[in-house]
């Protein structure tokens, strides 16, 4: 019998960012998805203002608070990551 679990990872993206860079950890964050010349929020670290929050554009959030360090969401890599946790 193969057993199932299910995790609500809310912050798998930003937590596997500071993995591999730990001088970002306790810093607020977001991560940003590009289109065309649009820059905008898809994941926010928990430090992040509230007044910051997904589907903002990253020129707005960067109007209230210039502190906020941006990178690029890495949803492929992101999945492999998790894909790669299953010991099916």
């Amino acid at each position: 019998m193969r057993h199932v679990l299910c995790a609500y990872l809310r912050y798998w993206p930003i937590d596997r960012l500071r993995r591999r860079r730990p001088e970002l950890r306790r810093k607020p964050l977001v991560l940003i998805e590009t289109s065309g010349n649009r820059q905008t929020i898809v994941h926010v670290s928990p430090e992040t203002p509230a007044d910051i929050y997904p589907r903002m554009a990253l020129a707005a959030a960067r109007a209230r608070h210039t502190e906020v360090l941006d990178f690029p969401a890495t949803p492929e890599a992101d999945l492999r990551s998790l894909e790669a946790m299953d010991t099916g």
